[in-house]
Parts: C-alpha cells; structure tokens; sequence
C-alpha cells in the first residue's frame, strides 16, 4: 500500500540540489535557440493569434479552425502577446517553462511511488528529452 502523499518528509540537501540542477538544466535546454529554429508542423501563431483575441475579450475564433487544445494554453499565449509582443520566442515561452518545471513534479511523484533516487532518475530523463 502506498502511503499518503506528505511534502513533510524532507529529502536531502543533495537531492534538492540535484533537482535543482535538473530544473536549470531542463530550463537551459528548453530557453536556447527557442525563436530560432521552425518547428514543422507547429501551429504556435494560429494558438497566439487566437489566445490574442481571447485575451482581448473576442471569443470567438476570428476564421474558422477547429480548435482543440486547452484554453489556458489559449490564455497563456494571450497574456504574454498582449504584455510582450508577438514573436515566436514570446508564444513558445510558457511551454518551455511549464515543460521545465514538469520535471520537478516527475521528481515528486517518483519519489513518492519509489524514492528519491528513482524520482530524480526520472527528472533527469525528462530534462534531457526536451
């Protein structure tokens, strides 16, 4: 049987560093050359665009495409073209941040099923998939 999950257990200060480490090195991956290579297939200023006019109060689509991801993709992108411009680095930031810290909520549910070691095993592989 699992025991409940509790953020009261301590890890060591090694471990948090490693996951630290991880995160920066997750964050690294993610931030370099992010506006500078196409990405095929990718369909980030139809989820700007959109998120845009969301963000500015129009819900509807302003042309039609089915749109079916997550509507705080839509805000998240919407935010951050209103407060910073629009640019393919602004539209891919939030996901290479949430990306990034993906890997620290890894590490909390692997420690949790199997222990810390396990759980930073995992981060570290997340980090480097980017």
């Amino acid at each position: 049987m699992i025991p409940p999950f509790s953020l009261k257990a301590r890890p060591p200060w090694g471990v948090v560093a490693a996951v630290a480490l991880v995160l920066s090195l997750a964050l690294l991956l993610r931030l370099v050359n992010l506006d500078g290579w196409p990405r095929p297939l990718a369909d980030e200023g139809v989820y700007g665009y959109t998120g845009y006019y969301y963000f500015q109060g129009q819900l509807g689509l302003p042309y039609r495409y089915p749109s079916f991801n997550s509507p705080l993709l839509l805000w998240l992108d919407g935010l951050m073209t209103t407060f910073f411009g629009r640019s393919f680095f602004v539209l891919r930031l939030p996901g290479a941040i949430l990306g990034s810290f993906t890997c620290v909520l890894l590490y909390l549910v692997g420690r949790h099923l199997y222990g810390h070691w396990v759980g930073l095993l995992g981060a570290v592989f997340l980090a480097l998939a980017s």
